[in-house]
């Protein structure tokens, strides 16, 4: 074999091996892994410029190891009978400066887990629904501003499909990822208050205090 021929196996091999190096490193030793809440909260929303009484607010949490940092967060609504989609706004303008790991919360003893941003049907969505080919009761909804989540599962059923994503750097590799929620559907809409990590209390008892708190 010549030199020539062995050093092109040698390339490759050590591409192969660095790429496995890589895919370890990303997928198997960092361990990140952003999950979701399993609702998505009510919010009564008191605003006198809008017609909207209600908001809404998703927690998610990175229950791996290591930190995501430039953390951008979208909120998809998906309508399979039109084949269009939209999205959601998002609080603190889609995005965090990092997603903490176990190893950071440890460290610092934090025993809150996650991050609760508030959602809404904002001005890109309300655009969408307003197209013409959408159902009547939507469109006028969305023309005076009080359109809301019900609004759309009451009207369109399981065409809807809502997902949240979250995107971020890994802190040890810096590789890009993605993860994405479950659909969530209007059961999942609640008056609930989160616990310290994904968990909630829905109890009916607790909408006093939320409407009172978080507003």
């Amino acid at each position: 074999m010549s030199m020539v021929m062995l050093s092109i196996l040698f390339g490759v091999i050590s591409s192969l091996v660095a790429s496995f190096i890589f895919w370890f490193l990303t997928f198997r030793y960092s361990r990140v892994n952003v999950e979701f809440s399993k609702a998505i909260r009510k919010i009564n929303y008191v605003n006198a410029s809008a017609n909207n009484k209600y908001r809404y607010a998703i927690k998610f949490a990175n229950l791996g190891k290591r930190s995501l940092l430039e953390v951008s967060i979208v909120a998809r609504l998906y309508m399979n009978r039109y084949n269009s989609f939209t999205y959601l706004s998002v609080g603190g303008n889609n995005s965090l400066p990092i997603l903490y790991g176990n190893n950071y919360r440890k460290k610092n003893k934090m025993t809150f887990i996650g991050d609760i941003l508030g959602v809404w049907i904002g001005d890109v969505a309300l655009s969408e629904f307003k197209r013409p080919f959408y159902p009547q009761k939507i469109k006028n909804k969305a023309k005076n501003n009080s359109l809301n989540l019900e609004d759309l599962f009451n009207e369109l059923g399981d065409d809807v499909k809502l997902n949240f994503y979250v995107y971020g750097n890994e802190e040890f590799t810096g590789a890009r990822r993605v993860f994405i929620s479950a659909n969530f559907s209007k059961d999942d809409i609640q008056f609930v208050r989160f616990g310290d990590a994904l968990d909630f209390d829905p109890h009916e008892k607790y909408k006093a205090y939320i409407d009172k708190h978080y507003v």
